[in-house]
């Protein structure tokens, strides 16, 4: 059966971001999604969680059209720099959004909310104190309360 098909062609019609031209090859569509970017920190809290702790932010985006919040590492950042010494007492964070594609209209502030949240396990954290949140323009600093 799979003789019989080999020699046969066919068109390769568009859908769901493929562009078919009828050649024996096909190209992904769409443009592609900007790097994320750092925004300013609303409100941070950190709550107990069933053996962890989960950072809980919610920041502001610049303007509408932002998405997709994360809470990052500095360290799992692609330009951060390693290092080999022992755990600090104060676990870093940045809170980071994929900026829009192409312009955005204006939308309010209470529109262009956006939240993130991250899970610290209990065995990670027996050294840390305080958690320290970056934003594009702000710091804040939260105790771990145990």
């Amino acid at each position: 059966m799979v003789a019989g098909l080999s020699g046969c062609s066919i068109q390769l019609p568009s859908f769901v971001g493929r562009e078919g031209d009828g050649e024996d090859t096909f190209k992904l569509g769409g443009t592609p999604v900007p790097d994320p970017v750092p925004i300013d920190v609303a409100s941070a809290r950190v709550e107990p969680a069933l053996n962890g702790y989960i950072i809980l932010v919610e920041g502001i985006a610049p303007t509408a059209g932002y998405n997709t919040a994360l809470l990052m590492r500095p360290d799992s950042l692609p330009d951060a720099p390693q290092s080999d010494g022992p755990p600090p007492e104060t676990i870093d964070f940045q809170l980071l959004a994929v900026p829009p594609i192409g312009p955005a209209p204006p939308e309010p502030a209470a529109a262009r909310v956006l939240r993130a949240g991250y899970f610290l396990p209990e065995d990670h954290v027996r050294r840390i104190r305080t958690i320290r949140l970056r934003g594009a323009t702000s710091v804040q600093t939260l105790p771990l309360e145990r």
